[in-house]
């Protein structure tokens, strides 16, 4: 087993483990990252595991959650950059 650790500076979010810096990646690729592998995850779920519907709708619920978050992130960043260029 070991910790991973994720952390958001200046719109990148690092990835460590300890004092060891293993990625930094712009916050909206990272976003797109986690949306991409939780929909690959419900996607393949949706067959695997057809009898324990909870489970996926708790996902899908997540995932939609996720999305209104990621949004108003955008909404937020473009809100902070368009003050920027004024």
């Amino acid at each position: 087993m070991f910790v991973v650790e994720f952390s958001l500076q200046k719109d990148r979010v690092t990835t460590r483990h300890g004092k060891l810096l293993i990625d930094s990646t712009p916050l909206s690729q990272f976003l797109c990252a986690v949306y991409d592998s939780a929909k690959a995850l419900f996607d393949h779920g949706v067959g695997a595991i057809a009898e324990n519907r909870k489970v996926l709708n708790v996902l899908e619920k997540e995932i939609a959650s996720f999305e209104m978050w990621r949004t108003s992130l955008d909404v937020e960043h473009m809100k902070s950059k368009n003050r920027r260029n004024r």
